[in-house]
């Protein structure tokens, strides 16, 4: 991938975005930027020069709304996929990715596994998680990044084996050992079944819990107050929903965020084997 097709790559990107927000401001859904796109919000007032994805918040409830509303709009499904991650169930632990039609992105080797290709904005939920001690909090947090590999297709397993093989850490042949036992008892279990494991050990559906999180991660939580109040910010030349705790969630995320990476670090060890398509 090139600087160039980089660009064309967030621009799709930021389409993909706004039409999001299109969406949101009509129906009455509240939505966060979060991770490396509310970075970019606060930091550079849109997309990070060197970044390469986008990223969204929202709660269940305008998650669900959201997709029904997405889902009954043809000429909006003309143009992007609507695709649940996992085993594509919606009532527990989901991701929403909305890709363009018609681009890719890929590395050599990994375009004939079964895995999304597409340009695309992650949709992550936001929620309460159960107060759990240190100890077993962490116990928690453990068992859950398990289950979470355990529960990937084999197609994403064989794309984590090569990420493993790349990253030439020693130890590989165990590794990999590991994730065909987990998918042994994935077989046996069924992906929906671990999903809904992951989410009741997780999830707190009283509403009492001063903790939430983003995308269900066990021991990667923050104040329930951090979201609870929106505020605006420029990206791109428009005026974004982001959390109201933006500052305090950015300093806990990166630490001191305002403090550019140095250059030899902001693209991907893999940046120029990348593929870039668009056929739209």
């Amino acid at each position: 991938m090139t600087l160039e097709d980089l660009r064309r790559m967030q621009e799709t990107q930021k389409e993909i975005l706004f039409d999001i927000v299109d969406i949101c401001e009509k129906s009455e859904i509240e939505y966060f930027l979060m991770y490396g796109t509310l970075l970019g919000a606060v930091r550079h007032g849109g997309t990070i020069p060197w970044d390469n994805d986008i990223d969204i918040a929202m709660t269940r409830e305008n998650y669900m709304k959201f997709y029904r509303t997405a889902s009954n709009m043809p000429e909006w499904l003309e143009k992007y996929d609507i695709n649940i991650m996992g085993s594509g169930e919606l009532e527990y632990l989901s991701e929403m990715k909305i890709g363009r039609r018609g681009s890719k992105i890929y590395l050599p080797g990994t375009e004939n596994l079964g895995i999304m290709l597409q340009m695309a904005v992650d949709i992550f939920l936001i929620e309460q998680m159960k107060e759990y001690g240190p100890k077993m909090g962490s116990l928690i947090a453990k068992a859950c990044g398990i289950l979470r590999i355990a529960k990937l297709n084999w197609d994403e397993k064989r794309l984590l084996m090569l990420c493993i093989d790349d990253s030439g850490r020693s130890g590989a042949l165990l590794y990999k050992g590991g994730l065909y036992v987990m998918h042994v008892f994935r077989w046996f279990v069924g992906e929906k079944r671990i999903e809904k494991l992951i989410y009741r050990l997780t999830v707190d559906k009283s509403g009492k819990s001063n903790r939430v999180a983003v995308n269900i991660e066990p021991g990667k939580w923050w104040r329930k107050d951090m979201f609870s109040r929106t505020e605006e910010m420029l990206y791109e030349g428009r005026m974004l929903k982001v959390p109201g705790g933006s500052h305090e969630l950015l300093e806990e995320i990166y630490g001191d965020y305002m403090c550019y990476p140095p250059e030899d670090k902001r693209y991907g060890k893999r940046f120029d084997e990348y593929i870039t398509e668009f056929n739209f």
